[in-house]
């Protein structure tokens, strides 16, 4: 009996000091607190939107991007996914949930020191406490007087009203503060029109957006989502058969469209500095207000068109001022014409360029990064000289009388890159957008324009490298760090950043800077050695595709799969620097290597490897005038013997003299030792015989029926197509290679190459069309600033 009283007696001291610990805690925490009162009449700051005369949106103005909805229009299924996802008891504890509590407790110590993420259990009620009256300092303390006020709270407010300001107030990434403004940046919807997936996918980021960012970190934000789904149906509020689809839905975000921002900064401008003036910055940037202008889109990009054709109009009738100033044209005049700048004021897309040659019919110039461009005497015809008392010279008939070498001027180039206007053309029409060239290599992508040279447009790279995994670029050497936008700068912003410059010889070496081609790069690099034709009286042929690009660009992909291996396993990223020219040099096979090993030069050969010796010739013509080639010929006693069968059966083996060594190498004891080749006169006469029967029947059989016996001989041969033929090949049909990409620009579809590979669980696709210049610009932008 002694016993059960010592017992009960160590029992109500532990309750007397758990007790006296409370009311302690309460004393101490509890004094100072924020007046937790003021929630009832808080009223968040809300977007500023101002709107064009037709209702199209023109500018937005606030410090947190919100849209408020009241608690009792936001769809049930919203408030279920956040009450699955944050607090499930919310509607039933006072504001501290102690079963989730002690559940979380008991969970953490169990998995100490297992490097899992402890469990949280402050509700949602706590959560506001912390968001609206407190600090993030993470101490006891502060969840002390979470758990106060969070009480308190309870007692104040009803459950709706701390729900609608925990939903209206909560960030949850791309610079969205409140469910509703989160729903129109990460899917471009309205809260009535997600799907479960994408309101659990919402759901699923309070606790920390960048963690489960939908592109950067889409494993992880696809499985904290399926989570959230799961507590949805394990709390009643998803059939399980609901669950499974939901969750089966691809994380598809689609940022804000641009299309709904109407173009008229100045206007804009114009507007906010008379807006401050009547409501102040606080009701500006926080007021939400609605606001009807009476710009008209359509007039004011007409307006905008004729203003400055005008002015340079205005500025030609009174005639050519001359060039901005004059420099010397010697080594390094790049570095000077870089050091020179820009004009102020000069339009964004006018580059400075040093003329280096004047010829009667144009001129040429050279820009700051190195690279050259014509100017013909049409561009200049505008240019007649200025003369005292607003008179003009001659009319223009040579580039002479209006430049000089040296001269410094402004040149509007074509638009973008230089690969928009590389052939060929939609239906053989240069023009904007019709370079299959660059629809080909620039599908699925979004295009925006940037000024680096401008501060706006380096803080607007930053923006896009923090959400980045991998930058290519192949910009001058200095360039990028002389902006303050180089690898070392960058990785301050993006620390996981793969950076990749692809440069003809290398980021350290100066020639990158230089003028060069794809023709250039490819003599440098080696491989036109090894092209062409044994006879060594004829030049040395070059690829045609731009293969030097391609080469180089292949290079740098395998690089980037290898860094972000390595990213994976160390969370690092790297700056990688590729030459083209050494990637084309490990390109000519043994050429490389038998100059570093053996000091032996390869010969050129015919549709063969590089080699040391030269080659027998591997292109046939057949009856059908069509050429094959048949790699190498016959090597092994099984091969000889169905190349003699072949032969005898046409009735051509009495043609050729050389058969009965057919019959040899048929008969053949073990593998031929193909070593010696040329030394061997028995094993030289077997191989030749092989050659020169292919050569007799191909000569009396038509392309495809000499490809089907060599086939069925064990042969290794092809047909040579033309990129056309090859299109109508039955192995490319049953691939599916040709894909239509629907071009609503030019009013049709466009049949493109596919890939030349197929991933079952994560399938290829053309999605759009390439971009046109600076197409997606306000979208994206939109999205991250």
């Amino acid at each position: 009996m002694r016993w059960l009283l010592t017992l009960l007696s160590l029992v109500l001291v532990l309750a007397l000091i758990g007790a006296g610990g409370v009311f302690y805690g309460l004393f101490k925490y509890g004094r100072g607190l924020p007046d937790y009162k003021q929630l009832a009449s808080y009223e968040p700051p809300v977007v500023t939107r101002v709107h064009a005369g037709d209702g199209r949106l023109l500018a937005e103005y606030a410090k947190q991007r919100r849209i408020f909805v009241p608690v009792d229009a936001m769809p049930k299924r919203v408030i279920k996914a956040f009450l699955s996802a944050e607090d499930k008891n919310f509607y039933s504890h006072p504001g501290v949930d102690i079963t989730s509590l002690i559940a979380a407790v008991v969970s953490n110590i169990r998995n100490y020191g297992s490097n899992r993420r402890p469990r949280g259990a402050s509700t949602i009620t706590q959560q506001v406490a912390k968001n609206f009256l407190l600090t993030n300092e993470v101490s006891l303390a502060r969840k002390a007087k979470e758990a106060i006020l969070a009480f308190r709270i309870e007692r104040s407010l009803t459950k709706d009203r701390i729900l609608e300001l925990y939903l209206n107030e909560i960030y949850l990434g791309y610079g969205s503060y409140g469910v509703a403004a989160a729903a129109l940046n990460y899917f471009d919807k309205s809260l009535d029109d997600l799907s479960v997936a994408e309101t659990a996918y919402l759901a699923a980021l309070p606790k920390a957006p960048n963690n489960y960012h939908p592109v950067k970190k889409r494993q992880a934000a696809v499985t904290r989502r399926n989570w959230v789904i799961g507590q949805m149906v394990e709390n009643g509020y998803l059939a399980q058969a609901e669950g499974e689809v939901a969750k089966a839905e691809p994380l598809a975000v689609k940022d804000r469209s641009a299309t709904e921002f109407v173009e008229a900064p100045y206007f804009a401008e114009e507007v906010r500095r008379e807006l401050i003036k009547r409501y102040g910055e606080s009701g500006l940037y926080g007021g939400g207000l609605s606001v009807r202008t009476t710009l008209d889109p359509n007039l004011q990009r007409i307006a905008v068109a004729s203003l400055r054709q005008g002015l340079i109009n205005y500025d030609r009738r009174h005639g050519w001022r001359g060039p901005i100033t004059n420099l010397p044209v010697v080594a390094g005049w790049g570095d000077d014409l870089r050091e020179l700048g820009r004009p102020v004021g000069t339009p964004v897309n006018w580059r400075t360029a040093l003329t280096l040659v004047v010829e009667d019919a144009g001129v040429k110039v050279g820009f700051s990064d190195g690279s050259l461009g014509d100017l013909p005497l049409a561009g200049l015809k505008w240019a007649r000289p200025w003369r005292k008392g607003q008179r003009i010279g001659q009319k223009v008939k040579r580039a002479g009388s209006v430049l000089v070498p040296g001269d410094v001027i402004l040149v509007e180039p074509p638009e973008g890159d230089p690969s928009r206007h590389y052939p060929p053309f939609v239906d053989d029409e240069p023009g904007d957008h019709h370079s299959l060239y660059f629809m080909h290599y620039n599908t699925s992508k979004r295009g925006v324009v940037l000024d680096l040279e401008k501060a706006a447009g380096r803080e607007k790279l930053r923006a896009l490298i923090a959400t980045a995994d991998v930058l290519i670029e192949s910009e001058p050497i200095e360039r990028l760090s002389s902006l303050g936008i180089d690898y070392e700068d960058l990785k301050q912003i993006q620390p996981e950043l793969i950076h990749v410059a692809v440069t003809p010889y290398g980021r350290s070496e100066p020639l990158s800077d230089l003028p060069c081609t794809d023709l250039t790069l490819m003599a440098a690099g080696g491989p036109p050695w090894s092209c062409g034709y044994d006879d060594h009286s004829l030049p040395p042929v070059r690829g045609w595709g731009n293969q030097g690009y391609q080469t180089g660009c292949h290079y740098a992909v395998m690089s980037i799969l290898t860094a972000l291996m390595h990213r994976h396993l160390s969370g690092q990223g790297q700056f990688i620097d590729v030459s083209i020219t050494a990637a084309l040099n490990v390109t000519t096979e043994a050429g490389s290597y038998a100059w570093l090993v053996a000091e032996e030069t390869v010969q050129r050969q015919t549709g063969r490897h590089a080699a040391v010796e030269p080659t027998g010739e591997t292109q046939m013509q057949c009856a059908d005038g069509r050429y094959v080639n048949t790699g190498v010929p016959p090597r092994f006693p099984a091969e000889f013997e169905k190349l003699h069968a072949w032969l005898t059966e046409m009735g051509l083996a009495e043609q050729l003299p050389e058969a009965i060594f057919l019959e040899m190498g048929a008969n053949w004891e073990g593998a031929f030792d193909l070593s010696l080749l040329g030394t061997d006169d028995t094993i030289t006469a077997i191989f030749m015989a092989g050659r020169e029967a292919l050569q007799l029947i191909a000569s009396n059989v038509s392309s495809h029926d000499f490809f089907t016996g060599c086939q069925r001989a064990g042969l290794s041969v092809g047909v040579i197509y033309s990129p056309e033929e090859a299109f109508e090949d039955e192995h490319f049909i049953a691939r599916g290679f040709q894909v239509e990409v629907e071009h609503e620009d030019l009013g049709r579809t466009i049949t493109y190459p596919g890939a030349p590979y197929k991933l079952p669980a994560s399938p290829w696709a053309i999605y759009h069309r390439a971009p046109h210049l600076g197409e997606h610009s306000e979208e994206v932008f939109q999205a991250l600033l």
